[in-house]
């Protein structure tokens, strides 16, 4: 969240509920933070309504990828609209993925975590939610000439 609009909600709770309800303020702030073609071309009337929770799910994901934490509950989630990202990006959304620190994040993911109850599959990675998101996070940011790993 910009720290202005966070001091704003915590002036009082008055200007809390009118910038809360007010949709075109996230729409503002979605288009600046992120790529947002897709989003309105997709969504069209409806991106205006939508873009309060679209901006915070964003928010709350980078913001869980940028903690770093591999047990967090919200990790999924976070990786999944990485993967949403990453495939609407033009540019800035990468450039928001890598500040927040995905590369690192992901590459710690694959190799301490994806194995984890391999032993029941022959030693293959469980094919789960969250370990195919990692994957697909990895060949996506490395095929964009990224590199991903550091030896």
């Amino acid at each position: 969240m910009p720290h202005i609009l966070y001091s704003l909600f915590l002036t009082c709770r008055s200007l809390y509920s009118t910038l809360s309800s007010f949709p075109s303020l996230y729409t503002g702030l979605l288009i600046a933070q992120f790529d947002s073609e897709l989003l309105i071309n997709n969504l069209g009337q409806s991106f205006v309504d939508n873009a309060p929770f679209e901006w915070r799910r964003r928010v709350l994901a980078l913001n869980c990828i940028y903690r770093g934490d591999l047990d967090d509950p919200d990790l999924m989630e976070a990786f999944f609209v990485a993967f949403v990202l990453l495939l609407e990006d033009q540019g800035q959304n990468f450039a928001q993925l890598q500040r927040a620190g995905l590369a690192n994040l992901v590459h710690r993911y694959l190799r301490e975590k994806i194995f984890i109850g391999s032993e029941s599959d022959n030693g293959w990675p469980l094919a789960n939610e969250i370990n195919a998101l990692a994957v697909s996070i990895a060949w996506l940011t490395s095929s964009r000439g990224e590199r991903l790993y550091r030896s």
